[in-house]
């Protein structure tokens, strides 16, 4: 209890609403109350879940999801954009600077291929890290599978490009396993760059994505979530930590519950040992 108590007081757990995808944003803050996660990460993922909508003002998107968060008591610990859309980032830094969400996450951007795909990538990376400067809010990329971005050596090369005092990166265990690598050395190697972590497991290293949504419960899979824990409790990692399960988009609430259930109690009993 105590380790659980000590964890609680350094970093938040949360969920990305992306689990929630076909159903309204208070589903989804409904069911982190009542599960008692710290927060949610909030889903701007076009094509998956878009649980804010930049056609409103920026106004009224910060008026609805401030008053939303006050009436659960849920904060938001960051949004998921993931593509790069510089004529749409101004306006979803201002959101998030008005919401009080100190994290927008994206996508490494470009194709794996022999192309300047890695060249393009950190100049966009940077331009969106210019700009969330302005609002003092963190851009965090990700290593993501089978892109010019996808394994550790690639994402030490990039950050050893983009030394920016707002940019950081959201370290996603599930896309380094299927690299194939070890998700713990990797974690190790990168450890102080790292300002968000996504967490779901993968039921084997050699398939093009995570699974499905029940094989990406926590503690279902085979990657070591457990010692990577322990590895960022060793390191005091202060950032949010968020479940991202995809792939739920006609799934019923009851279902999107379960799965947000179980993996909190994964990680309280995983935390608590």
């Amino acid at each position: 209890l105590n380790q659980l108590l000590l964890w609680s007081e350094m970093m938040k757990l949360g969920f990305n609403t992306v689990l929630f995808g076909n159903h309204p944003i208070e589903v989804a803050l409904d069911a982190a109350a009542k599960l008692e996660y710290d927060g949610v990460e909030l889903s701007a993922i076009e094509g998956m879940s878009q649980h804010l909508d930049l056609e409103l003002s920026t106004s009224e998107n910060v008026n609805k999801l401030n008053e939303l968060s006050r009436n659960y008591n849920i904060p938001y610990l960051a949004i998921e954009r993931a593509k790069h859309d510089l004529k749409t980032w101004p306006k979803l830094i201002e959101i998030a600077n008005g919401i009080e969400c100190p994290i927008i996450n994206i996508g490494p951007g470009g194709t794996f291929d022999q192309n300047n795909s890695f060249g393009s990538a950190i100049e966009s990376i940077s331009k969106h890290a210019d700009l969330s400067e302005k609002h003092g809010v963190i851009t965090c990329f990700k290593a993501h599978y089978n892109t010019c971005i996808d394994n550790t050596e690639q994402t030490l090369k990039a950050l050893d490009l983009l030394d920016h005092p707002f940019l950081g990166l959201d370290f996603d265990p599930s896309h380094i396993f299927r690299v194939p690598e070890n998700p713990i050395d990797a974690l190790k190697s990168i450890f102080q760059r790292i300002k968000h972590v996504h967490f779901r497991d993968c039921i084997a290293q050699d398939i093009q994505g995570p699974g499905k949504p029940f094989e990406q419960i926590c503690g279902r899979g085979k990657i070591d979530l457990k010692g990577l824990l322990a590895v960022l409790t060793e390191q005091n990692f202060n950032g949010p930590l968020n479940l991202e399960i995809i792939g739920t988009h006609d799934f019923s609430i009851e279902d999107c519950i379960l799965i947000a259930a179980e993996s909190k109690g994964w990680l309280n009993a995983s935390l608590s040992l």
